[in-house]
């Protein structure tokens, strides 16, 4: 049974669409203590509800928000083919994933698959709220701890895989482009995505080789014939 409603809404003041989040969470309670916390947000709304990823599925099919609250859920496999589908169908929804009992390998896996940020449910909604805020107006969100299991992770894999065959072609035409000094916006041109989805595979790209600037980028694609 597919559970969801949707809604919209405006700035009440300046007449702006509100920004329109999606929610999948098994928990009735959950759901209905978020709906009512972003309630009270006059730039927010909750466009739409659902109790699985198939319900999730279905309703993307007829409407897509600006942010996407997805609960990890059993078997993971499944919300990391589901987190890989959506950043290629639907790469201008930011992802943020609500866990309660996930390892610190499955919080850098999807990190590595292109989710914008990610959420303890114990942490309450509160913190939920700031970090929602801070994806949309930042494209992602990350702690330091995060960011320093995902350099370890990467760390080893480059000790033990050339860095070439770690990456997909796109990232390769990526670092060809910004190598020739192209800003986000000329790739952007080039490529057909907006310059604010450029730099968010960029970061992306860039936390995933260890590197923190064009220069080191450039070092590294020196060392490895990239």
């Amino acid at each position: 049974m597919l559970h969801a409603f949707f809604q919209f809404g405006y700035h009440s003041n300046f007449w702006i669409p509100a920004s329109q989040i999606a929610i999948t969470d098994r928990s009735e309670g959950f759901r209905k203590r978020f709906v009512r916390q972003i309630e009270s947000e006059r730039d927010m709304t909750v466009l739409m509800q659902a109790t699985s990823l198939t319900d999730l599925q279905e309703m993307l099919n007829i409407s897509r928000p600006d942010i996407l609250i997805i609960e990890m859920q059993k078997p993971l496999l499944e919300c990391f083919i589901l987190i890989e589908k959506l950043k290629l169908t639907c790469p201008k929804i930011k992802i943020i994933i609500l866990s309660e009992c996930c390892t610190d390998k499955d919080i850098v896996t999807a990190y590595m698959q292109g989710i914008n940020a990610w959420h303890a449910k114990n942490e309450g909604l509160v913190e939920l709220l700031k970090i929602i805020r801070l994806v949309l107006n930042h494209g992602t969100y990350i702690t330091e701890k995060t960011k320093l299991l995902m350099q370890k992770s990467i760390q080893s894999l480059v000790n033990v895989t050339p860095v070439k065959s770690t990456l997909v072609p796109n990232e390769k035409h990526l670092i060809k482009l910004i190598l020739k000094g192209m800003t986000s916006r000329q790739i952007g041109e080039e490529i057909y995505k907006s310059h604010r989805t450029i730099e968010d595979i960029r970061a992306r790209l860039y936390l995933k080789l260890g590197v923190n600037n064009k220069e080191e980028l450039i070092k590294l694609a020196i060392k490895n014939d990239l």
